[in-house]
């Protein structure tokens, strides 16, 4: 969708870009720092530099856009969004000319690419752009757009329509296209080379798959887009350019594909030091690396360790031994002696690894081989600070170690969390500071933003695609008004309120002391009432500020999803602490529950929490979390209750439980007990595909066994999985245990009919 937004813009004395929003104005646009959307005026005296080109005014243009006849997809590419843009800022048709020889009338042409006369005659210097940067150029009133690539020429392209020219692709849904009646840019802001600081770049969430809204903000990262957990549309051939720098491969890790004789396995990884892992892994990995360029792919891969832990072997314990006690020696020893054995046979191939988990502590004495790309993943992070500050000082260490003995290395991060996509996750300033902290390491080449990969619909998930992407190019970018200008742009007069909102939630953030995890439960500390309860009051005011505009109705509809969220999951909990301190507040849970039905569609929200949790169970699990408590259930930490066995308490869960609580034993025969006097009695158990049976005993009598298993493999909290009724009045005594055909045995409470 393309919306227009009305606005004006001027330097200040200090060169920074100034921006006010009229309503009702015409002829004025958004527009960045250089370029003049608006009625000619008389006007002072200008220097060279910042004379003005002028592109186009009243709807007619002089200009054509040339690029030669032997250029390719890409390159023409950019040559017809240049002109498609072009037309929808200023109204005026921008004709494209392809041919070997330019046009006679040189002087007022936009020049695209490098595979032309006239770029030639330039003579730009294109050996320092890298594949991705290009340079932009007047000569006269003549403009080119070049990059030493084709999709360097393309990202010229979509910097001259975003940077300068003032289109914002805020979402895939979601292009501001100003208007002008005239259009002028300044000489000054076309010319000059433009290279991103990070070669590699990528932001990995579901609603960021759409191949056309990466490339335009400059995300040339495609790795895991095609292994089917998202339903990512194909890119069209015109724009499937991507970076080959981080090594292609699978997430999940591939130890034991590449190595799949067990036998070589240990402890959940390799044998890394023994001869015959290697000589597997190299033959494993040339296999592929020749399929891969028969396909006309790049020579990479990755040999990654499998998501999971490690016991090692006895050799590579010793190994480790030797290099500081790191589990990354016995693994970075493997992996430089595979590349050395497949660059034999393949001399380009280059090598994905991690430093992971147990890896993640840098080895001494031992470095990654060329070819060697290292993935850093520093998972266990306090994402409340940058990864180089504060409680993150050891593990930015060691990213800081990894970047010193390391040639190439991709930061993999994280910026969503894992238990809960729609739950507010407010590092949205430090993860600029944590982007800024890397780019002072040569070393570091590449970033991976890890959000909701498998899921659309998640928390603020355009804005940390859009933000991240312009820091991934300029990490020295001020956050703060990147925060503001998507803030504007995509949800119009909301956009105070919700900035509010932001520094509200990263405020709580800062005053807790339990920081910022990847899977934090909806009990996280930062969550408490007196932040819920003013969250909810600025989404209310948010909401009724765009009551009349529906497209940004609709997006704080989506994002009041996570306070919604929150508050129903912890109304029973927030009702206790208004009650105590004597405040007057209701969840108003019936009104709240539809609107929450309402904002899962508007979100477009497809899974709510990593791997499973479709909307259909999380409406389920608010529900039952929200159902007002009821004070006549015993719950599993009763006294009452007299439990037989190797029992344990799971708490905070946050699935529906009551008291969001169970008991829970893994061993056959463990038993609950309990005595009451009534008539009756329920026992209350979650149900779920890994839940074991209850043999049931009442008064001594073999009840026989009650399946707690569901039928659809979802999680059914607070099931009643026996009840009995018109016992005789008195005393009585139910036992109830574990079968043992299941993992879990669990018990969440009891209620006694009288």
């Amino acid at each position: 969708m393309m919306t227009s937004t009305d606005s004006f813009s001027s330097n200040n004395a200090s060169g920074v870009t100034r921006r006010r929003f009229l309503s009702g104005a015409t002829g004025l646009a958004v527009t960045a720092a250089g370029a003049t959307l608006e009625p000619q005026t008389a006007a002072a005296a200008v220097s060279p530099a910042r004379r003005p080109i002028r592109l186009a005014r009243k709807g007619r243009t002089a200009y054509r856009i040339y690029h030669g006849a032997a250029e390719g997809l890409v390159v023409r590419q950019a040559a017809e969004e240049l002109a498609s843009y072009l037309h929808g800022i200023t109204s005026a048709t921008f004709d494209i000319v392809s041919a070997d020889e330019p046009p006679a009338d040189t002087s007022t042409l936009l020049v695209v690419g490098r595979a032309n006369p006239l770029t030639t005659a330039t003579r730009i210097d294109f050996t320092g752009l890298g594949e991705d940067g290009f340079a932009l150029r007047t000569t006269g009133s003549t403009v080119f757009i070049a990059g030493a690539h084709p999709r360097g020429t393309l990202y010229g392209a979509y910097w001259v329509l975003d940077r300068l020219l003032g289109v914002r692709w805020f979402a895939a849904d979601a292009t501001t296209i100003p208007h002008a009646v005239t259009l002028d840019v300044a000489s000054d802001k076309l010319n000059g080379d433009h290279v991103p600081r990070f070669r590699y770049r990528q932001i990995l969430a579901g609603s960021g798959s759409d191949p056309a809204y990466r490339q335009h903000n400059l995300l040339n990262g495609a790795r895991g887009w095609d292994d089917g957990q998202i339903d990512a549309p194909p890119a069209p051939a015109s724009i499937n350019t991507w970076s080959p720098y981080w090594p292609a491969d699978p997430f999940g890790g591939n130890f034991h594909v590449m190595v799949p004789d067990q036998s070589l396995w240990a402890g959940g990884q390799l044998q890394c030091m023994a001869p015959k892992t290697r000589s597997m892994a190299a033959d494993s990995l040339i296999k592929t690396l020749k399929e891969r360029m028969a396909r006309g792919e790049d020579p990479s891969f990755g040999f990654e360790q499998q998501d999971a832990g490690w016991t090692p072997d006895a050799a590579s314990r010793a190994f480790a031994d030797q290099h500081g006690g790191a589990l990354s020696a016995p693994v970075l020893d493997l992996v430089n002696d595979v590349v050395s054995r497949v660059r034999k046979q393949v001399p380009q191939a280059r090598l994905s690894t991690q430093a992971y988990l147990f890896s993640f502590p840098p080895p001494t004495g031992i470095a990654p081989a060329d070819g060697v790309v290292m993935t850093i993943a520093p998972i266990e992070a306090n994402f409340a600070e940058s990864h180089f500050t504060g409680s993150n000082q050891k593990s930015g260490g060691h990213i800081r170690d990894w970047c010193g003995i390391a040639k190439d290395v991709v930061l993999w991060d994280y910026v969503t969390n894992f238990s809960c996509y729609i739950q507010p996750f407010p590092d949205w300033w430090t993860v600029a500071d944590s982007i800024r902290g890397l780019a002072r390491y040569p070393a570091a080449q590449g970033y991976l933003g890890q959000s909701a990969w498998d899921a659309r619909g998640s928390e603020f998930v355009n804005l940390r695609v859009w933000v991240l992407s312009r820091l991934l190019w300029e990490p020295h970018l001020d956050v703060d008004p990147l925060i503001r200008e998507f803030l504007k742009g995509y949800y119009g007069p909301a956009s105070s309120l919700i900035y509010l909102y932001m520094r509200l939630m990263r405020e709580s953030v800062n005053r807790s002391k339990s920081g910022l995890t990847l899977y934090d439960s909806v009990k996280a500390e930062f969550l408490n009432f007196d932040t819920m309860r003013h969250a909810d009051v600025l989404m209310a005011r948010a909401s009724d500020t765009v009551r009349r505009h529906p497209d940004f109705a609709k997006r704080v509809q989506a994002l009041r999803l996570g306070v919604d969220y929150v508050v129903l999951m912890r109304s029973n909990e927030y009702l206790r602490i208004a009650a105590e301190r004597g405040i007057d507040w209701d969840p108003d849970r019936d009104n709240r529950l539809e609107r929450f039905k309402a904002e899962i569609s508007a979100a477009g929200l497809t899974r709510y929490r990593e791997g499973r949790g479709t909307p259909e169970e999380l409406l389920t699990l608010v529900t039952n979390m929200s159902a007002p408590a009821d004070p006549s259930i015993i719950n599993d930490d009763s006294s009452q209750i007299t439990y037989t066995g190797a029992w344990q308490v799971s708490a905070g869960r946050s699935l529906g439980d009551h008291n969001d609580d169970v008991h829970y034993t893994l061993t056959t025969g463990d038993s609950a007990t309990i005595t009451f006097t009534g008539t009756g009695i329920d026992y209350y158990a979650p149900k779920h595909d890994d839940t074991s049976s209850a043999q049931v005993t009442l008064d001594g009598v073999d009840k026989g066994e009650y399946a707690a298993r569901s039928s659809d493999g979802t999680y059914q909290p607070r099931t009643v999985i026996y009840g009995v009724r018109n016992l005789p009045a008195g005393q009585h005594t139910l036992a109830v245990a574990n079968v043992g055909n299941a993992a879990f045995f669990t018990v969440d409470g009891f209620k006694i009919i009288t």
